[in-house]
């Protein structure tokens, strides 16, 4: 991932599966650009790139899945990163 980028942060996107189901809504995992403060479902942006996925450590008793992101804001034309997880 491009260490240049501006960072959005991390977002748990637990809220955007349906344990019913087992569907996931990526319109429900809202993010909001660093640069212009715009809250939009970048996971259904065109621009949107997943950079690296795995596991990563939450303290030292358990992982979870994460995701990092790059994708482009339409309002100000700025690129950013963002990583989405899934809390245990």
């Amino acid at each position: 991932m491009n260490p240049q980028l501006p960072d959005a942060g991390n977002y748990d996107n637990e809220d955007c599966f349906n344990f019913d189901t087992d569907a996931f809504d990526k319109r429900k995992l809202k993010v909001k650009c660093p640069c212009c403060g715009r809250w939009f479902a970048a996971l259904c942006s065109k621009f949107t790139e997943c950079k690296h996925g795995g596991w990563r450590w939450v303290g030292d008793s358990h992982k979870e899945p994460y995701n990092d992101f790059t994708t482009h804001c339409r309002k100000c034309g700025k690129d950013f990163k963002f990583t989405a997880y899934t809390s245990q």
